[in-house]
C-alpha cells in the first residue's frame, strides 16, 4: 500500500457515520510493571465497558499484548500516535509515565479532547 492510499484509508475512517460509537483511546502506564499494568488495564477496561456502553475503547496494552520484549516500544508509539490523530475522539489518562506524557502531547498537538482519570 502506498503512503498516499494509506492516508486516504485513515482519512476514511475519520469520516465515519455520526452514529458511531465514540473512540477513547486509554493512556496507561506499562514500562515499570508490564505484567501488572496489562492486568490493571484489563480489569479498568471491564469496568468502563460497563459503565460507558456508547464508548469503544482503544488499549494499546491490550492491542499489543502478544510483544514479551520492549523492543518496538518507537514503533508502537508512532502507532498510538496516528491512533489518536485520526481514529479517537477523546483521550483518558490513567497515569504519568514517560509514555502517557507522550500519549498526551499527540492528543494536545492534534487538538483531541484529554481527560486525566487517574
Amino acid at each position: 500500500m502506498s503512503y498516499e492510499e494509506a492516508q486516504d484509508y485513515w482519512d476514511n475512517l475519520v469520516q465515519l457515520p455520526p452514529t458511531r460509537k465514540r473512540r477513547v483511546f486509554l493512556s496507561h502506564p506499562y514500562a515499570d510493571n508490564p505484567a501488572q499494568n496489562k492486568l490493571k488495564n484489563l480489569e479498568l477496561l471491564y469496568v468502563l465497558k460497563d459503565q460507558y456502553t456508547d464508548i469503544l475503547f482503544i488499549s494499546p496494552l491490550l492491542l499489543f499484548d502478544y510483544l514479551t520484549s520492549d523492543d518496538a516500544r518507537e514503533d508502537i508509539m508512532m502507532f498510538c500516535k496516528g491512533m489518536i490523530m485520526y481514529l479517537c475522539d477523546e483521550v483518558w489518562s490513567y497515569g504519568d509515565s514517560e509514555g502517557c506524557k507522550k500519549e498526551i502531547e499527540y492528543a494536545k498537538k492534534a487538538g483531541v479532547p484529554v481527560y486525566k482519570k487517574g
